[in-house]
């Protein structure tokens, strides 16, 4: 019985810590469980939850959330006539039906949204701190380019046919 509930205990945390939700934690036990076993369980929780409480505080990237955010406001700004609308209806990136998205482990890393007449700024997709591929060509995106600082793992940019100024900075 204690390790499925330690290991239940894990994942509900590490899957609120990472979709920024609040963590509600409720102690019960299986009615096997003695009282003695009961406060040693107890007492293991308490140690677990403190061990694990700065991970949970600290999070160093904008996680799941923001990748979920920035893609719904590239969305709300570039997708005039709602093709992306038909795809994007969950609110979980990663469920492998949002169309042109690819992810690994919960985090948005490949973007291709090729010939869509998307039109607008780019600038909410420099959220995606994860982000490896982003093919966008053959849309009417337009602006400049935005500060690319946030994408330090890109490997593939495809901004072709498409009406965005600026340089491409060499790193």
């Amino acid at each position: 019985y204690f390790w499925n509930w330690y290991v239940d205990l894990a994942v509900n945390c590490s899957r609120a810590a990472a979709m920024g939700r609040p963590l509600n934690l409720r102690f019960s036990y299986p009615r096997e469980v003695s009282s003695k076993h009961g406060s040693l369980l107890l007492q293991i929780s308490i140690i677990f939850l403190l061990s694990v409480f700065p991970f949970l505080v600290a999070a160093p990237d904008n996680g799941p959330q923001g990748d979920y955010e920035a893609l719904i406001a590239f969305r709300s700004a570039s997708d005039a006539g709602k093709i992306l609308a038909w795809s994007w209806i969950d609110d979980y990136p990663c469920s492998g039906l949002w169309y042109g998205v690819s992810c690994y482990n919960d985090r948005v890393i490949h973007l291709a949204l090729e010939n869509l007449q998307l039109a607008g700024k780019i600038d909410p997709l420099t959220a995606l701190d994860e982000l490896r591929v982003l093919s966008l060509k053959g849309n009417a995106l337009n602006g400049s380019l935005p500060d690319m600082s946030s994408w330090m793992k890109l490997e593939e940019l495809n901004l072709s046919q498409n009406q965005i100024s600026g340089q491409i900075p060499d790193s």
